[in-house]
């Protein structure tokens, strides 16, 4: 019934775990999918050992390509009607796919997703993305989900560190048939800022409604020491460019585009908040300038600026797209200072 597709690499310390999370899953109609991408540790045997003891798991090795490759190679080869993404390095409730099925098939949606527990390396966080258990269709889909998927708007911008709530494919149950019929694919973190946000927003394009349960019931480990958050992402901003230019083309075969173009707009001025924390991991403080100098500085940013509306932002978030708006290029340096501050103190 449900395909598990885990991409795999150098994941030996935290894979058993995930393996037993996915094992234990209270619905037994499931096809383990793990895809070795070409790991050189121990990944491999514990995979081979975890397939001896449970029929449902099916091994596959392939040279190392990535996570977006070895993510559509799990989709070309899943049987199940529904497909689940895990990370290796992460697990998730006994009831995970129970609850998100359960939900897709009374509320007769194109997907489930749900809460996360934040793991973090001081302690453990519950981040629930809505105030109670929903279903979206119609307007309120379109509104919510679709279109914030792409970029946050209106009151969605009273936190914009939460523009990214709606990107994870892992907690998610999709429909395989809608993957398949639309051939939705990810594209290369070579080439994208973010794999997932691209993913989820072709599938919701497609998906005409979905639910979503509230409660926390996967498990996202960060900093495992293999993020690529941790080190300083040379052409991040021509990642952003290419994403400008593909979602452009998705929108402009849309048949009412204008709740989207606001969408992307949004998602764009708000990319200069990951492109300034990219700059502020250079050794230098001129460097991380010059950097900031330079992206702040292309047109895309002087045209997408003028039509922002940053007036549902707290006053610091004003202040920081201010900044950026203007140019004021030692203000953002000293707002993205004191933001990443905060935010790290948050996310541990």
């Amino acid at each position: 019934m449900i395909s598990v597709i885990v991409p795999i690499y150098n994941a030996e310390r935290f894979l058993s775990e995930c393996l037993d999370s996915i094992c234990r899953q209270t619905v037994k109609e499931l096809e383990i999918l793990l895809i070795d991408d070409g790991s050189t540790d121990s990944s491999a045997e514990i995979c081979d050992r975890y397939a001896r003891q449970d029929e449902r798991i099916r091994v596959f090795r392939k040279e190392n390509s990535g996570a977006s490759d070895t993510r559509n190679f799990g989709i070309d080869q899943a049987a199940g009607e529904y497909i689940m993404f895990f990370d290796s390095d992460d697990y998730a409730s006994p009831d995970l796919c129970e609850k998100l099925l359960a939900a897709m098939t009374a509320d007769g949606t194109d997907f489930a997703f749900c809460g996360y527990l934040n793991i973090a390396t001081a302690k453990t966080s519950k981040r629930l993305l809505f105030d109670r258990s929903r279903t979206f269709f119609g307007d309120d889909y379109r509104r919510e989900i679709r279109t914030a998927t792409l970029g946050p708007t209106g009151s969605q911008l009273h936190n914009p560190e939460k523009l990214d709530k709606l990107t994870p494919i892992w907690a998610r149950l999709y429909k395989s048939d809608i993957i398949r019929r639309y051939n939705i694919r990810y594209v290369d973190l070579s080439k994208v800022p973010s794999e997932c946000l691209l993913f989820n927003f072709e599938y919701c394009l497609k998906a005409q409604s979905a639910s979503y349960v509230n409660e926390a019931l996967y498990a996202y480990r960060r900093n495992t020491g293999v993020s690529l958050t941790k080190r300083f992402r040379k052409g991040l901003w021509d990642k952003w460019s290419y994403w400008m230019d593909y979602t452009a083309a998705i929108i402009s075969g849309l048949g009412d585009p204008e709740d989207y173009l606001s969408a992307r707009c949004s998602r764009l001025c708000c990319s200069v908040i990951p492109l300034g924390g990219n700059a502020m991991k250079l050794p230098t403080r001129r460097e991380r300038l010059a950097e900031m100098r330079t992206f702040l500085s292309r047109d895309a940013y002087r045209t997408a600026f003028a039509d922002f509306d940053c007036g549902n932002c707290p006053v610091y978030w004003r202040l920081f797209f201010y900044a950026a708006k203007k140019r004021r290029v030692r203000l953002f340096y000293f707002l993205t200072w004191s933001m990443r501050k905060i935010l790290d103190f948050r996310k541990k």
